[in-house]
């Protein structure tokens, strides 16, 4: 699985772009709003299988991130699921969300991992599994 990680925090970034690739995929990484959108378009928005983002970046929010993606005619079918910090504001909202999922920051990348896994399987007709 391709995955665009969009986060500005470059401890949790590299931590999560190690669990990933440790678990077979292959990440490209995003310090901003900005640079996911740049990152997107220049590598291919047909490359990545998902895109996950922390909702709280400087700059460009992930979620003006994923609206310029999302309301793209290349962006349109790319799931997006969310870290939020304060996930009970960000779920509540989420009937109307630009994301296709939002998970609390305190969950396991594990379980981020099996989330994105399943949602990249909708979106794709692929076999995909976690090593564990």
């Amino acid at each position: 699985m391709n995955i665009l990680l969009v986060d500005d925090n470059p401890t949790i970034r590299s931590e999560f772009s190690r669990f990933f690739t440790e678990n077979g995929h292959q990440v490209t990484e995003a310090q901003s709003g900005k640079d996911g959108i740049v990152k997107y378009y220049t590598i291919g928005s047909t490359y990545f299988d998902i895109i996950v983002t922390d909702t709280v970046l400087c700059g460009m929010s992930g979620k003006e991130m994923a609206e310029r993606i999302k309301y793209s005619y290349l962006g349109s079918k790319v799931p997006i699921l969310a870290i939020s910090p304060d996930f009970e504001q960000d779920y509540r909202a989420n009937a109307d969300s630009i994301f296709s999922l939002v998970l609390p920051k305190d969950i396991s990348k594990a379980k981020i991992l099996d989330f994105c896994l399943l949602m990249a399987g909708r979106s794709k007709s692929l076999t995909l599994c976690r090593v564990v």
